[in-house]
């Protein structure tokens, strides 16, 4: 069951969602979820998130007393629970929908405006969605991925175990497009490895962080694309709502499996799938986030003989992730968040491909600068 407090300061708008998430009037069946409380600004929320401890909560943006942003902030930082965003505010901007998401929120949708409205079966339908979603984030169940990877269509002339050149593998969630701006930012633009990305994020928001990430980086930043060859220097952002993997030819492979450790995509699915290829040029990386995504992948990518760093507590937003991989007993160096990309760059510098000659499976993305 699904435990959701309701935050807004309209009762009527307060009722409304509770029957939406009761699967009142006909929208989508929300069987599992259940409305636990109903707070009517950002102070009655804070406390109701300490006595209640739903699992999800939902919060309006323009509230008297305490701001949906003020909320949002204070929860992470001192009781880091999944927050939907169900506000009129969250519509199609999305430049303020990834502000939210910054500070940590797990989804944004608009509000339902009337029980009358004709939108009313599809804006319902986003929330039971949004609210499933940030559920996942919360869940610490543990998921074994299996070992066959048969949901990968892998290209004819693929041949496994091939020697390939520096692969970075990239987690994060809640707290992540800040974290991951850190990080891509620094990385120069003669940078000879690629970075495959898991981002926990609603769908269509990937395309729209891919854009915000390139333009504030050296290297080329974009959606991750099916079939497509990984390049280095080329940051591959994966899509909401698919597992990403990479298969032994240096390609990038989506496929619809169910979630692991309640998130789609899983950072583990994609962190396995770059262990397999039994190369020591690999480098998983961990940062904020809540609940455990990310540590089965770690030891694989360990296993391998591939090097694994998390962030550390104090930069995090969420230090749940980077906990459970640090957990594991296979991460290398645990860092502040300013050092992680020199971390990377120092580990790729160590073992240059030779005279930066396409390998097999990942090309070259630039000629070498001499």
């Amino acid at each position: 069951m699904i435990r959701v407090l309701v935050t807004d300061d309209s009762l009527a708008m307060r009722r409304m969602i509770h029957d939406i998430l009761a699967a009142a009037d006909g929208i989508a069946a929300a069987d599992g979820i259940a409305v636990v409380g109903m707070a009517r600004d950002g102070a009655e929320a804070l406390d109701l998130a300490y006595s209640l401890k739903p699992d999800v909560i939902t919060l309006d943006i323009e509230m008297p007393h305490l701001n949906g942003m003020e909320v949002l902030t204070r929860l992470m930082k001192e009781n880091p629970t999944p927050v939907v965003i169900v506000s009129g505010l969250a519509s199609d901007n999305i430049n303020l929908n990834q502000k939210y998401m910054d500070a940590g929120a797990s989804g944004c949708v608009p509000k339902p405006y009337s029980l009358l409205s004709f939108d009313l079966h599809e804006v319902g339908s986003q929330i039971v969605t949004a609210v499933r979603n940030a559920a996942g984030k919360r869940a610490n169940l543990p998921v074994s991925i299996p070992k066959n990877r048969d949901n990968v269509t892998q290209p004819a002339s693929a041949t496994p175990n091939l020697r390939l050149s520096w692969l970075v593998g990239l987690a994060a969630s809640v707290g992540g497009p800040s974290a991951l701006s850190a990080v891509i930012s620094q990385i120069p633009s003669d940078f000879n490895a690629a970075l495959v990305v898991v981002q926990h994020l609603p769908l269509r928001f990937s395309k729209s962080l891919a854009e915000r990430l390139g333009s504030i980086s050296e290297v080329r930043v974009k959606e991750a694309e099916d079939g497509e060859a990984i390049r280095s220097g080329t940051v591959y952002l994966s899509e909401g709502g698919r597992h990403l993997e990479v298969d032994s030819a240096g390609r990038l492979h989506y496929n619809d499996a169910p979630p692991v450790c309640s998130v789609k995509p899983s950072a583990d699915v994609l962190f396995r799938s770059i262990a397999s290829r039994n190369s020591a040029n690999t480098i998983g990386v961990v940062l904020t986030g809540m609940g455990q995504d990310g540590a089965d992948g770690i030891r694989a990518i360990a296993g391998a003989g591939g090097y694994c760093i998390a962030q550390d507590e104090g930069t995090s937003l969420i230090f749940g992730m980077p906990k459970e991989a640090i957990a594991t007993g296979c991460v290398n160096e645990v860092l502040p968040l300013n050092e992680i990309a020199k971390a990377i760059i120092r580990q790729v510098n160590r073992t240059r491909i030779e005279n930066d000659a396409p390998s097999d499976g990942i090309q070259s993305g630039r000629s070498r600068v001499a």
